[in-house]
């Protein structure tokens, strides 16, 4: 069994994965936060009364203050090292009874018949993987419930290039199934 049946998938995925900010969500947030500091100074330059001019100047002090809570919060996501391409989080569910048959097929690197065990409701069997968009990374484990923890039942496979492409259009298969 692997020493590391605790860890989080992305730290062990660590060498192949890096996050990057979000780079649209950023221009978002200072495109927010300029229009608010534009509405702020104009409730002060404008000659009109005072209770528009406090309405205008809240309303700048909100827009300014999202703008400031999405550069902050800033959304990140990962991706790869090698291609670039965007890392999703995938988690499938199996029944309890297969854990024999889905640890042989994973042993045997056999992701096509995956299918065959799939359920659609949560069970006390999982698979977490991290799939790449473009086929090119897939980070998989076989997980079981016991009471209160999820518990690593598999060795972590971690493929990049080569056989990627199989576990990435099988784990999305039974994705879209669902």
């Amino acid at each position: 069994m692997d020493s590391t049946k605790n860890d989080n998938i992305y730290d062990l995925s660590k060498d192949y994965l890096t996050k990057k900010a979000n780079i649209k969500s950023l221009i978002i947030a200072g495109i927010l936060l300029l229009i608010g500091i534009v509405v702020i100074v104009l409730s002060f330059s404008l000659k009109i009364e005072s209770s528009t001019a406090s309405t205008i100047l809240i309303i700048g002090i909100c827009i300014a203050i999202v703008g400031i809570v999405l550069l902050i919060t800033g959304k990140k996501r990962w991706i790869t090292k090698k291609s670039g391409s965007k890392v999703d989080k995938v988690c499938l569910y199996f029944d309890d009874k297969d854990t024999f048959n889905l640890t042989n097929e994973l042993e045997k690197a056999n992701f096509s018949n995956l299918s065959k065990y799939a359920t659609t409701e949560s069970s006390g069997l999982r698979i977490i993987g991290l799939v790449a968009d473009d086929g090119s990374f897939a980070a998989i484990r076989l997980e079981k419930y016991i009471p209160y923890i999820f518990e690593l039942i598999s060795e972590n496979i971690i493929v990049e290039g080569g056989n990627s492409d199989i576990i990435c259009s099988s784990i999305k298969k039974l994705k879209n199934k669902k």
